[in-house]
This record gives structure tokens, sequence and C-alpha cells, in this order.
């Protein structure tokens, strides 16, 4: 699915292939897509699932969690409610932080706002680095 603009939707977006937004891609709830999620802005009230990367010009944020198969990339910030995996890297732009578990108590941060990659991101700034991601 491809956006020429700004792509906002109230709900869940399910997608089989690649979902790309050309503008900033903003939903309600979740994003779910088979392929890549790629846009100029990234922004869920839930989650978002990519069965390969996830990528933004500007920030990711996400209310829940954030999961890619392969590698997790924005030239902006990352942020995450929850956990952060990646099959791949997990990689903020220069001079931005990667932060996980920003809704989620400290004390329970090895359960839920785990930090998983094949190498600990530069600039992880919150959350609990779990180590290689396991398939």
């Amino acid at each position: 699915m491809h956006c020429g603009g700004v792509l906002e939707l109230a709900g869940n977006a399910f997608v089989g292939g690649d979902l790309r937004a050309e503008g900033e891609l903003r939903c309600g709830k979740g994003v779910q897509a088979g392929g890549d999620v790629c846009a100029a802005g990234l922004r869920t009230g839930h989650g978002i699932v990519a069965g390969r990367s996830i990528c933004s010009a500007m920030h990711i944020e996400a209310g829940w969690g954030v999961k890619a198969g392969e590698a997790i990339a924005a030239d902006g910030a990352i942020r995450a409610g929850e956990s952060l995996e990646a099959g791949g890297e997990i990689r903020a732009g220069a001079g931005y932080g990667v932060f996980a578990g920003l809704d989620v108590h400290v004390q329970a941060w090895k359960a839920s706002a785990r930090v998983s990659a094949c190498r600990k991101p530069a600039g992880l700034m919150s959350g609990w680095w779990a180590g290689r991601a396991t398939p």
C-alpha cells in the first residue's frame, strides 16, 4: 500500500505487504504489515509490527511496542511505550535517542520494556537491554 501524502487512520491498519507513506503515518491504534513500514514520520496509539523493516524520515513513536523482522531506523528519535525488538539493528538519527518503556514502571522494564536487536543501539536512553533478538 502506498500513500502519496499524509496517511491518518483512526483504527488499525493491516497490510499484507509493504506500507509506505510519503507524508507522516498517524494511526490511532496499531499498524501491522507483512513487509516494510516506512513513512516521513510514524506515530501510533498502539504498536507497530513489520515482517521486514520499520523506517522513518523523522521520528518513530508507538504507545505500545515496536517489532520488526529486520531493522528499526529513524532519522529522529525512536520512542516506545513498551518494548522494542528488531531482527537487525535499532538506529535513531544522529543526536537522537532510543527510548523504550516510556509507559512502564522502571521495576517492570525487564519484562515489559525489553530492547532486543543484533547489537545494543547507540543512544539507548531507557528500557532493558535484552541482547540479540531470538526468532
